[in-house]
């Protein structure tokens, strides 16, 4: 299958992928966060018909 060992290529980091990462993690929690405000948990539904 495969004639020769696998090499592996070690690449350093960009000095920015710490801060890139750090700013995906907080896009991706503002997200989420945004999602969640919108959404409706189990207690809002149980909370909403029981004013009804």
């Amino acid at each position: 299958m495969r004639k020769g060992p696998i090499r592996c290529i070690r690449v350093p980091l960009h000095e920015s992928f710490d801060e890139d990462m750090k700013r995906i993690r907080e896009e991706r929690e503002k997200l989420i966060q945004e999602m969640s405000d919108k959404c409706m948990t189990a207690s809002d539904f149980t909370r909403d018909t029981q004013n009804r």
